[in-house]
């Protein structure tokens, strides 16, 4: 982006700024969490070391990840009335 905008553009990150805002709300509410997070726990259909390794660059540490199964779905068929109906409804 930086190199199709004019030197004098400045781009501003609302990230930092919201967070900042965010942080004092909850403090004047009352609202802050004051304790330690609880351990965050991976599961994923796809290959457990692959997302520990890519995540890191988000989340700053290597979380502990492990392999899931999904089951098989078999698809939903609906009748022509039901079809009809639905189809009906959403005129």
């Amino acid at each position: 982006m930086r190199s199709i905008l004019p030197a004098q553009v400045q781009l501003v990150d609302p990230a930092v700024s919201l967070v900042k805002a965010t942080a004092k709300e909850l403090e004047l509410l009352g609202m802050r969490n004051t304790h330690a997070p609880k351990p965050t726990r991976f599961c994923v259909s796809g290959s457990p070391q692959q997302f520990a390794d890519l995540s890191v660059q988000w989340l700053g540490f290597t979380p502990a990840v492990e392999a899931t199964t999904l089951p098989t779905m078999e698809p939903l068929t609906v009748s022509d009335g039901m079809t009809q109906s639905v189809s009906n409804n959403n005129q």
